[in-house]
Parts: C-alpha cells; structure tokens; sequence
C-alpha cells in the first residue's frame, strides 16, 4: 500500500505521504504517522481488539496510555463502570465478599464509597469515558 501511494505523485522528488482523511484512525495514527512501516502493526492490532471489544474501550485505553501499548490491553481492562465509585464497590464485593456480607446493613449502607474510589484509582487504576484500567 505505502508503495502504492508513493508511485502516484511520481513527478515529485521528495514524495511526503500524509493522510488526510483520517477521522476514523485512533489517536496516534493520523497524518504521516500512518505511513511509518511499524505502524501498520500496531493499526492491525488496534483493529483487532475493536473486533473482539467495545471499540470505545480500546479508544478511551489509547486516550490513557499510548498506542504502543495495545499489547497490555487484555491484562489492563477492567471493564464498563458508571463511575468510579461503582468500580470500587463491586472490587471491595469481589476482593472480601464473605467479610463484606457479614457486615450487618447498617455499615455496608453507609461505607464511603467515593473516598475508597479516590485511593483506588490514586494508586493503580484509570477510568475514562466509562472503562476502567490497572495501571501497572
């Protein structure tokens, strides 16, 4: 392809290939990025985990990290959340669920979840348009 595109303006001598339509590549693969070889690689997989999640994951993970790291996509994603608190109640629910239902209504209706959400995500995790991600 990037051979293709440098044949047609053969009439020039220091052909510069930019893309100029690229409103549906991800953040990190518009204008003459696109045409560096090794980032035909990191386009497929990019394209890859869209087919396999929802494609507004792999952009909001790009948005927090970078497109070279799609590798750790698998292992990072945590899954869709309203918010960050959410994402810390079902994490305390799924890290000590027998501790946690022992508790009786009265503490469990009242833990502060917004205050364990912000040591969570100070220490480890992203949330961005709705995903949540390990950071390490």
């Amino acid at each position: 392809f990037v051979n293709f595109c440098k044949a047609i303006p053969a009439d020039e001598e220091d052909r510069d290939l930019d893309a100029q339509d690229w409103e549906c590549l991800p953040q990190g693969l518009d204008g003459d990025e696109l045409f560096l070889s090794d980032k035909w690689d990191v386009l497929k997989e990019y394209l890859e985990l869209c087919d396999r999640y929802d494609s507004d994951a792999v952009d909001a993970y790009v948005s927090c990290f970078d497109m070279d790291c799609l590798d750790r996509f698998e292992e990072r994603y945590q899954g869709e959340y309203d918010s960050e608190e959410d994402f810390a109640q079902q994490l305390v629910e799924d890290c000590y669920c027998d501790d946690f239902r022992g508790m009786s209504d009265l503490i469990r209706n009242n833990i502060d979840w917004r205050g364990i959400a912000r040591e969570i995500f100070m220490d480890g995790y992203e949330y961005e348009d709705g995903f949540v991600f390990y950071r390490r």
